[in-house]
């Protein structure tokens, strides 16, 4: 008997082997995708919504078990607010989202439009109306958005968002964030959807919540993990100006599709800011040529005889030559939108106002750009409305009425507080149809609403360091220090008013006093990014080069965005001759909106020292152009270039 042979199969390839694995492990995953498709596990992403781990609203405890209470996580960050957790069927339920100007600063909430607006409404139709306001310190548009995925899970009738102030406060606006190519954002958004990831995450969850935490895409200071907000200053240019419009544009966008895909009506609302009270921030203006600066100087010497003459219509007439010369400093915009208001020509004074504003080298207001992006989001067919509260700002200007309603740069009054309130009400009529709103009677109410009188310790001392900040922003050293002093009276573990007491005094050369603020204010906040800016001029000036160094860092670990901070590293080392390192930092210092005359020198020596005259010579360049007359950069210049 022949021995049989074992029976020969083909061969498979190992591209083959890999092929069918792949498509085998597919398999098991699709059968495992349907297995738990009928478990029903979509009905827990509720829970995974914007980092659940931290929700912005929670169950409340004992006495209140029966509502929702803001998550204590958030602190005095976001207004603290409660609603009932079984909402009835014939209450009309409002949240407010925006800033602090929304927030109610520098009063607390009760002083806010929306405290009007809830009190109102409880007199006109007890029982019918929940006014909530989720509004946070210096939150911008991106952190706006993040509240309103929470509040879009309660039932909302109407989101009213008062949104603009801040959006060149944290470091996420800037084109330098980096995000996941399109493809892979879309992959992992389809997979986010699976009910294999539901079970992975519903397994995991309890024992590692931050493994899913769902970032916000552009926001690297997550509301979730630190509601504090450290407010940067960003600076002006056009590549910066442009990534925060398209920004804001973008959360703004999203908010609106939100709003309409949960099918819950919203009221956007343009933000109006006080463009006569508050001088905006100007650099050196930069000229043409030196024709235009020397004429630029000539007229500012006729504009100051004709003010000791106290002749208003010759200085309004040099002042507009002034600005034609040089129209982008908003300073110079700024004092001929005030003459020309005293020559009672409120149009032309307006539009120079507001482009003062919109110009403004530290921009703490909504810009115009923002409110036209509101402005177009109207769709009133999908439930969304515009309230064009700016716009009734600019009607009590021409008529000369709009004193008393702002203490700072865009925070209201009591009497602004009521006034947006009253804007709103018949916007809100439109959007929810009700009855029960007589338009009439509540603006009656608002107006008589006796609230202010009393007013505690808080609230006065947040409204003296309001009004010290204006007198500071004006020049009125003076009063600002008055006021600032009153404030700590009720205020005492308020880090900001030891910070601006110490800019004070460091304007007064009162170094030594200056530092003993400083030092106060790092105790309440060892955070506090002005202050370790500050302190690492004066080390540098004062030849401490380590320590300056030490603050500038830790300046910019808090507030990567910080160009100051980079400008002095960058003088650091050109102390230390460390030219290379200074271009460097002088460059980042430019990229993120700093730019002057002392600046571009300090580039053209790091230059000289490492022997690279053609950008030597391009810095001077920029030099000149603040300053056209300067005959020492042009011989510079001249020398360089041969």
């Amino acid at each position: 008997m022949k021995n049989s042979k074992p029976p020969q199969y083909p061969e498979i390839s190992p591209i083959k082997k890999f092929v069918f694995g792949v498509l085998f492990f597919f398999l098991i995953l699709l059968l495992f995708e349907f297995v738990l498709s009928f478990a029903g596990l979509e009905r827990y992403d509720k829970e995974f919504m914007s980092t659940s781990y931290y929700p912005i609203f929670v169950p409340g405890k004992g006495d209140m078990s029966d509502h929702y209470v803001t998550s204590p996580h958030f602190g005095s960050y976001i207004n603290a607010q409660s609603f009932l957790r079984e909402k009835p069927a014939d209450l009309t339920r409002i949240f407010v989202i925006g800033g602090s100007a929304a927030y109610g600063f520098p009063y607390t909430e009760e002083y806010g439009f929306s405290g009007y607006l809830r009190r109102t409404l409880d007199k006109g139709a007890p029982g019918r109306f929940e006014v909530i306001n989720v509004s946070g310190m210096s939150f911008g548009s991106h952190r706006v958005l993040d509240v309103l995925k929470d509040v879009v899970l309660f039932e909302p009738d109407l989101v009213i968002i008062y949104s603009g102030n801040n959006e060149y406060v944290e470091q996420n606006i800037l084109p330098e964030m980096k995000t996941p190519p399109a493809a892979i954002e879309k992959i992992s958004s389809h997979f986010n959807q699976t009910n294999i990831y539901r079970a992975i995450r519903l397994s995991l969850f309890k024992a590692t919540p931050r493994v899913f935490e769902n970032r916000i895409k552009q926001d690297i200071t997550d509301i979730r993990s630190n509601p504090q907000v450290s407010r940067g200053n960003i600076g002006r240019s056009s590549h910066t100006d442009a990534a925060i419009l398209e920004n804001y544009r973008n959360n703004i966008t999203a908010m609106k599709e939100l709003l309409v895909e949960q099918g819950v009506k919203g009221i956007f609302s343009t933000v109006p800011v006080d463009i006569g009270g508050w001088l905006p921030q100007s650099g050196l203006p930069q000229f043409a040529d030196e024709t235009a600066a020397g004429r630029w100087l000539e007229l500012l010497d006729l504009r100051d005889q004709a003010f000791n003459r106290g002749d208003i219509a010759q200085e309004a007439e040099y002042m507009q030559k002034i600005v034609e010369i040089t129209p982008s400093d908003p300073g110079m915009l700024f004092n001929y939108g005030k003459i020309l208001w005293s020559l009672e020509e409120f149009e032309t004074s307006y539009q120079e106002l507001v482009k003062a504003k919109d110009l403004d080298y530290r921009p703490t207001r909504a810009l115009s750009s923002f409110n036209e992006v509101i402005r177009d989001t109207v769709d009133e067919k999908n439930g969304i409305y515009v309230a064009d509260l700016e716009k009734l700002v600019k009607e009590q200007y021409l008529l000369g009425q709009a004193k008393g309603i702002f203490l700072d740069y865009c925070h209201l009054t009591e009497t602004g507080n009521k006034q947006v309130a009253q804007w709103l009400l018949p916007v809100m009529d439109k959007v929810i149809k009700s009855p029960r709103l007589d338009i009439n009677s509540l603006s009656g109410l608002i107006r008589a609403d006796s609230r202010a009188e009393t007013k505690s310790d808080f609230v006065r001392g947040h409204e003296l360091y309001a009004q010290a900040l204006t007198f500071e922003n004006n020049g009125r050293l003076d009063l600002a220090e008055k006021n600032y002093l009153q404030a700590l009276a009720y205020l005492p573990g308020f880090d900001h008013i030891f910070t601006n007491l110490g800019h004070i005094y460091v304007d007064q050369d009162d170094v030594q006093r200056a530092i003993k603020m400083y030092n106060k204010a790092l105790q309440i906040n060892p955070n506090n990014h002005k202050v370790l800016l500050s302190l690492g001029y004066i080390s540098l000036k004062e030849d401490r080069f380590d320590e300056a160094v030490n603050f500038f860092d830790k300046a910019i670990d808090v507030t990567p965005s910080l160009p100051g901070a980079y400008a002095g590293l960058g003088d650091v080392a050109m102390v230390r001759g460390e030219f290379k390192q200074a271009v460097k930092y002088y460059n980042d210092s430019l990229r993120l909106g700093q730019d002057s005359v002392w600046l571009r020198k300090n580039m053209a020596k790091a230059y000289l020292s490492l022997d690279d005259k053609e950008n030597a010579v391009k810095s001077l360049r920029e030099a000149l152009k603040f300053n056209p007359l300067d005959n020492s950069l042009k011989e510079q210049i001249e020398e360089y270039s041969n």
